[in-house]
């Protein structure tokens, strides 16, 4: 997240999970069902795309910055490569976290 959004509730991991990776519609967070559920029903069940969810990040940057007076340019993907930083130099236990559908390998 921007540093300027520090105070603003995020969706929980939890609930990205839902939305990226349920096998099922979800009343509340996604009732068409998710975008799982999308490629699975296009590829006719072949193509299982399964989503990590990682914890969020706080880069240095605020969201007016990264815009540079646009809706976006080069310095968003800086930020983009700040964040991917920061989740690398977590450690596994850090960046693991806990979501409602295991990848289809582990089941």
């Amino acid at each position: 997240m921007f540093a300027d959004h520090t105070t603003r509730t995020m969706p929980s991991v939890g609930d990205i999970d839902v939305l990226m990776n349920s096998q099922a519609a979800d009343a509340d967070l996604a009732p068409t069902g998710s975008v799982w559920s999308v490629f699975n029903e296009s590829s006719y069940g072949t193509l299982d795309v399964v989503s990590t969810i990682a914890p969020w990040v706080t880069v240095s940057g605020t969201e007016s910055y990264y815009a540079d007076g646009d809706s976006g340019t080069y310095l968003l993907g800086e930020g983009l490569m700040e964040a991917l930083s920061l989740l690398d130099n977590m450690t596994s236990a850090e960046r693991c976290v806990h979501t409602n559908s295991p990848p289809s390998f582990l089941q």
